[in-house]
C-alpha cells in the first residue's frame, strides 16, 4: 500500500504532465499501479490539468501586458523624439520607422491577446 503522500506526488506530476515512466522513477511505484491511479484519478486529474493550464495562461497574459507597457512607453518616446526634432539637423525617416515598427509590435500583442481571450469554437 502506498502513502497518501505518494498519491499526492502522483496527481501533482500527472497534472503537471509528466509520463507515467517519468513519475515512476520519481515515486518509485511500477508503471501498472501508476496506470491504475491515473484510471481512478481521472476527472481529479483532469480538474488539475485545467488548473495548472490556467495558471500558465495567467502568467503568459501577464508577460504579455507587461510586453505591451513597455512597448507603449518606447512609442511614446520615440514619438516625443519626433516632435522635438529639428528636421535639418536630424534623420527623422529612421524615428518614424521605429515608430512605425513598434505600433506593429503593439497590433500584434493586441491582436494576439485577442484572440487568446475569445472561446474556441467547439468540433
Amino acid at each position: 500500500m502506498h502513502s497518501t503522500d505518494t498519491k499526492s506526488k502522483f496527481l501533482e506530476f500527472r497534472a503537471k504532465g509528466w509520463s507515467l515512466a517519468r513519475i515512476s522513477k520519481q515515486i518509485d511505484v511500477s508503471v501498472r499501479t501508476l496506470a491504475d491511479w491515473n484510471q481512478q484519478h481521472r476527472q481529479e486529474l483532469r480538474t488539475l490539468r485545467a488548473i495548472e493550464l490556467e495558471a500558465l495562461q495567467e502568467k503568459f497574459l501577464a508577460t504579455h501586458e507587461q510586453e505591451l507597457s513597455s512597448l507603449t512607453v518606447q512609442l511614446k518616446r520615440i514619438e516625443q523624439a519626433i516632435d522635438g526634432a529639428k528636421l535639418e539637423f536630424v534623420e527623422t525617416k529612421d524615428l518614424f520607422r521605429l515608430a512605425a515598427a513598434t505600433r506593429a509590435e503593439i497590433r500584434k500583442i493586441v491582436i494576439h491577446t485577442d484572440s487568446e481571450d475569445k472561446p474556441h469554437a467547439q468540433n
